[in-house]
């Protein structure tokens, strides 16, 4: 296939919820060296009642934990989404449309806007799996020793996507673990468990790499000028070996927060209930 024939793909070939099945064999997602599907099963626990899935995409991953509590919410911003989601999550899970916050990575302490449409201290769990959050929204609706479980994307990936494309980094401060915990831990969480390994995302064609660069930061250049192909290839026929170990590999974490009981932000206790 030629280059503009990856990339005419990649521009047409529609996206769903959260479902890469398009790529098939084009591409191969390294997996960390935790499940977070495992984790979660742990922590819907009997006495977890109440459940919130930030950004839940099509619903693809939260179905996979079913049963779920009783009370069980998915959060989705791209409107899109929403009637996915609702037609995978079925009578599991109510589906709600909501403004997603700001990348974590532009985040700099105190936001609190946009709001969750939820009341305060109403879930058991709440989950973000690879979606931007609020750590304060978060606190502000887990119940007293609840758990926020999150597993994220560095930004320093996005950082040398960029620059496969000869782009300029992006103006945010680089988001990575220690950042991530800062955040929270200002906000009245504290952090029990965490990880953080390599795992290797490898694109076997340009196309590929393109179509999940528009999936999963928005959109991207799809056209055949040379300030959008990506360096990490210079000819189509060039050996697919190099495109995989040029491109970078993203690093994943992973971490679990129960939540302070007592005050709001700027005036937290340290009172917490751990589950472990």
């Amino acid at each position: 296939m030629t280059l503009e024939a990856q990339l005419r793909w990649a521009a047409e070939t529609p996206f769903e919820g959260w479902d890469f099945s398009a790529l098939r064999d084009r591409a191969r997602f390294g997996e960390p060296t935790w499940s977070f599907t495992e984790v979660l099963r742990e922590l819907i626990e009997p006495g977890v009642r109440s459940m919130l899935d930030v950004g839940t995409g099509g619903g693809e991953f939260l179905a996979r934990l079913a049963p779920l509590p009783a009370l069980t919410v998915a959060t989705e911003a791209w409107l899109t989404n929403v009637p996915i989601a609702a037609a995978t999550l079925a009578k599991a899970a109510h589906v709600v449309q909501y403004s997603a916050p700001a990348d974590n990575g532009k985040q700099w302490g105190g936001e609190s806007e946009p709001f969750l449409p939820f009341r305060d201290s109403v879930f058991d769990l709440v989950m973000a799996r690879h979606e931007s959050y609020l750590p304060l929204e978060i606190a502000r609706v887990l119940r007293a020793g609840g758990v926020f479980a999150t597993q994220q994307l560095s930004g320093n990936l996005t950082a040398a996507v960029r620059g496969l494309f000869d782009r300029p980094p992006p103006q945010e401060r680089s988001w990575d673990l220690d950042v991530a915990v800062a955040q929270v831990e200002a906000a009245g969480l504290r952090v029990e468990r965490s990880a953080k390994p390599a795992a290797v995302y490898r694109f076997f064609d340009v196309g590929a790499l393109v179509y999940w660069l528009r999936a999963t930061l928005g959109s991207f250049p799809t056209s055949t000028s040379s300030t959008t192909v990506p360096a990490c290839t210079s000819s189509t026929n060039r050996p697919r070996a190099a495109l995989r170990s040029t491109c970078p590999p993203p690093i994943s974490w992973w971490w679990r927060a129960s939540h302070k009981t007592g005050r709001p932000y700027g005036e937290v206790t340290h009172g917490c209930r751990r589950i472990s």
